[in-house]
């Protein structure tokens, strides 16, 4: 591409780094722009677009967040490779491997912790037990395809679900195991989801900078007698995407 493939109007109430990173969003998405494919310099768009070098730099770095572009230090500014996002249906209640499985992609769960602490007061509140309580805590890393999806972090109830603490949950799952070894009838869930944006922690996990935007999601889910689990969980916006059908 040239840098005057980028048309912008600088008297419009959309800001110009928004213009830019738009029209070489469409770009990509609709197959003009290709992957590994270099795009013009900033100091290029810079001269041709008469525009200052932070405006484009904004514009990039947005892109380059959302995985859409990546840099080579000293080379250029390169089109990712697009990869399909994850679809995943909120009418039922959800599992990552079934879901996984169910795409024809293989599920990996790497277990970053698994133990008995403290639970915080979010997690009291929605387990509705007391703060000096030991809860259950199962922290992963969920992969498709070898790819890092979502960082989760399960809060469990310690006497219902003791045999949590015995499984190997690098292959099993989670819900087969409260269903199957701890004999628990799962009924339904309540969930939000809310964009939010990745912590240290997060970033290293899940190969992005921190700071990037990711969808914050929470669960409860609950057996007849009440509340079972309570998840804190945090997806790559660019890797998954939610839909929900409602019947009218």
């Amino acid at each position: 591409m040239e840098p005057t493939d980028i048309v912008i109007n600088k008297s419009a109430a959309i800001p110009t780094y928004y213009q830019i990173m738009r029209q070489l969003q469409d770009m990509i998405q609709r197959g003009v722009l290709v992957a590994d494919e270099a795009i013009p310099s900033e100091r290029d768009f810079c001269a041709a677009l008469n525009i200052s070098r932070n405006t484009v730099r904004q514009a990039i770095s947005k892109l380059v967040s959302d995985g859409l572009l990546y840099k080579k230090k000293g080379i250029g500014i390169f089109v990712s490779q697009q990869k399909a996002k994850m679809n995943q249906p909120l009418s039922r209640l959800p599992s990552f491997t079934e879901y996984v499985l169910s795409q024809g992609m293989a599920p990996v769960s790497k277990v970053i912790e698994l133990g008995l602490v403290t639970p915080p007061l979010e997690v009291s509140k929605a387990l509705e037990c007391e703060s000096y309580e030991n809860v259950i805590s199962l922290h992963r890393l969920r992969l498709a395809e070898g790819l890092p999806m979502a960082v989760e972090k399960s809060y469990l109830d310690s006497v219902l679900c003791q045999k949590v603490l015995y499984a190997d949950f690098n292959h099993d799952s989670l819900y087969d195991t409260l269903r199957n070894k701890c004999g628990l009838q799962l009924t339904h869930c309540h969930e939000s989801i809310e964009l939010g944006f990745c912590d240290v922690e997060t970033s290293r996990h899940l190969d992005i900078p921190t700071g990037t935007p990711v969808f914050h999601r929470t669960r409860t889910t609950y057996t007849k007698t009440g509340a079972i689990e309570y998840v804190i969980s945090q997806y790559r916006v660019d890797r998954f995407k939610f839909h929900l059908e409602v019947s009218l």
